[in-house]
């Protein structure tokens, strides 16, 4: 398969391609709900179309857990943005309602999900995951993913400590990796793994800037959030970027990764840009003129 990545895998790895596939999926689905309601059903039909199979791909094939977290918020994001609160309350039919046929449809689905509810209820379970991990043993696909969130959990830890050295202004950039040595020294194990990415963005930014940089990266998720909070279809595109960018750097430092991270600066850039120009208001009156006509 091009990209290397296994079945249903054409862009990258599968953590990018389903990244990059649900903002296509919820960016479809929001013109094709769109070009219902303007009465262009032909053209709703095959946008809804394209939309099902991106999210096909999520749910079937490859994924992230991180995208399957975030996909019921993104329906009730998208239903907000159509409906106000009618739409929210219908986001959560639909919510109930795909969660349910996915479950019972998908095994690969099941598979990942359970892996997190293990995660959370077999701590003991995860980290003899993680021994075995570490001394090279062959793990089952199902222990690699518990032993992959048992390394996360391990380096948040670790970046807690690392912060409350230097909590204000942080250890400076490029500190992360000496910083985890520094707090590993002498221990062994699990506890003596170190790393350079936390796999945490405002953990990441912290260690290196501390508090004040973490607070800066706040504002700036805060100040992007309220550039998109305009109806029309460029800043919806836009306010998914910055949505999945927050939510996914809760598990991962998203804008450190380099594709993700590039995702966010174009998608924000040109997306951003084309806002504060007036292209949306540009669009509605384009399509409005021809209505009339």
């Amino acid at each position: 398969m091009p990209g290397g990545g296994g079945p249903g895998v054409v862009a990258k790895d599968y953590l990018t391609q389903s990244g990059i596939f649900q903002l296509c999926g919820f960016a479809l689905a929001y013109v094709a709900a769109d070009d219902w309601r303007r009465g262009r059903r032909w053209r709703a039909f095959i946008l809804a179309g394209l939309a099902l199979l991106f999210f096909a791909n999520i749910i079937y094939l490859a994924s992230g857990r991180t995208e399957l977290v975030l996909m019921p918020i993104f329906i009730l994001l998208l239903g907000f943005r159509l409906s106000g609160w009618r739409g929210l309350i219908a986001g959560l039919v639909v919510c109930t309602v795909l969660a349910g046929i996915a479950w019972t449809s998908s095994a690969y689905m099941r598979g990942q999900l359970t892996s997190l509810i293990t995660i959370w209820h077999t701590p003991d379970y995860m980290r003899a995951q993680l021994t075995n991990l570490i001394k090279g043993s062959k793990l089952d696909p199902g222990d690699v993913a518990l032993a992959s969130a048992g390394l996360r959990l391990e380096y948040y830890r670790k970046s807690i400590a690392v912060i409350m050295n230097a909590p204000i202004m942080g250890h400076g950039t490029g500190t992360i990796r000496a910083r985890f040595e520094d707090v590993a020294a002498g221990e062994t194990g699990v506890a003596g793994i170190t790393t350079g990415n936390p796999h945490q963005q405002t953990f990441a930014v912290a260690i290196q800037l501390g508090l004040v940089g973490a607070a800066l990266l706040c504002a700036m998720w805060i100040t992007h959030l309220l550039l998109f909070r305009g109806a029309g279809v460029v800043p919806w595109l836009g306010l998914l970027v910055v949505v999945q960018n927050i939510l996914g750097s809760t598990f991962n430092s998203n804008l450190f990764d380099f594709t993700e991270g590039w995702i966010y600066v174009f998608g924000v850039g040109v997306l951003g840009g084309a806002v504060l120009r007036g292209i949306p208001d540009q669009m509605n009156t384009a399509t409005s003129a021809r209505n009339d006509l």
